[in-house]
């Protein structure tokens, strides 16, 4: 994850909770967000369970005439 940037002029909140982040611990997602480790973690476990599987070609059955 990026550098986290100052953030000292206000409360600094995580992007994906909007709950307040510790300064000293907090990460920040691609897009440059602060965010809590454990939100960001748990959204990209989010999205790959929308995807869906993956199936390879010599799990299809084969079709015979």
């Amino acid at each position: 994850m990026a550098t986290l940037p100052d953030f000292s002029r206000g409360p600094l909140l995580c992007g994906i909770c909007n709950r307040l982040l510790d300064p000293k611990v907090a990460d920040t997602d691609p897009d440059g967000e602060p965010v809590h480790e454990d939100c960001y973690v748990l959204k990209l476990r989010q999205e790959d369970a929308k995807k869906p599987p993956t199936v390879s070609p010599n799990s299809q059955p084969s079709r015979r005439s």
